[in-house]
């Protein structure tokens, strides 16, 4: 199937098998924005191990094929469901 479409086709909540913790979206919507790990590692004063460590831990937690790359997934993942994500704690002006 189609990522996008198989994105388009279902909630936050069908995709997430935990919800994300707030730095986690933190991370994710600077990495969907197209932020390298060292530069998330600056911006947030955390290592660059520990903002990939994040990263695997959000990829872990979104049940879908795994058929794209990891970035393609979860740029896609974030942009289709920015609004529900920044809900949950993170950046609330994320782009």
């Amino acid at each position: 199937m189609n990522l996008i479409k198989e994105l388009e086709s279902k909630k936050l909540s069908d995709i997430l098998t935990k919800e994300l913790t707030r730095r986690e979206v933190e991370i994710l919507s600077l990495y969907a924005s197209g932020s390298t790990f060292k530069e998330i590692s600056k911006i947030l004063t955390i290592s660059v191990r520990t903002a990939q460590n994040h990263i695997n831990n959000i990829f872990s937690k979104i049940d879908l094929e795994k058929t794209a790359s990891r970035k393609t997934t979860l740029c896609l993942f974030y942009s289709l469901f920015r609004k529900e994500i920044t809900q949950m704690g993170g950046f609330k002006n994320a782009k």
